[in-house]
């Protein structure tokens, strides 16, 4: 293992760049293409009701489409800079009746294919357990743009928020979402 040893790093002007005392990093000078990374805005949508639904999505090797499945919740999103990034994350509690692949996508306006989707295998019938994903996306325009999330199984009747028998779980707690966060370039 090797070991380097500096007190100071400086630029070819020889201005300290970077100094270092008693283990504690100090930046004289901006880091070039600093400043970015910073949030814009957030905003949410959170459901903790039960939801029953039939729609399947199929569990291949195709994109989901935006006809497939049913919709568990919508989110309109206005982005305040077109070159900012958006962070998308989505959760669900599922469960359902049979053994089978739990699908949730994620859809934006009327295009037909998902921008992302995530599954789990249901390994017990009536079971709940948690599918999550994020999709980071650049913003593109400061117009509005709706984001739906859709659920659907295999087969079988899929529930949202609850477990054996369709009932509820955890008093109403539990919730499911999307939660969109705007981060300046």
């Amino acid at each position: 293992m090797s070991t380097i040893k500096v007190s100071n790093i400086q630029d070819i002007a020889n201005n300290a760049a970077m100094s270092m005392s008693n283990g504690v990093v100090t930046f004289t000078k901006v880091p070039v293409n600093a400043g970015g990374g910073k949030l814009l805005q957030m905003k949410k949508f959170l459901r903790n009701s039960v939801g029953y639904f039939s729609n399947t999505i199929p569990y291949d090797d195709s994109v989901p489409q935006i006809g497939e499945g049913s919709l568990i919740f919508t989110l309109a999103f206005t982005p305040t800079k077109a070159t900012s990034e958006l962070k998308l994350e989505i959760s669900a509690m599922v469960a359902n009746q049979d053994v089978t692949q739990i699908t949730i996508a994620l859809f934006q306006d009327s295009i037909s294919n998902a921008l992302a989707a995530s599954g789990s295998f249901n390994s017990a019938s009536n079971q709940p357990h948690n599918i999550s994903f994020s999709h980071i996306m650049n913003a593109g325009s400061t117009s509005t743009k709706t984001f739906t999330v859709r659920m659907g199984a295999g087969g079988g009747n899929s529930i949202l928020n609850g477990g054996a028998s369709g009932g509820r779980r955890y008093g109403g707690v539990a919730s499911s979402g999307i939660v969109i966060t705007e981060i300046g370039a």
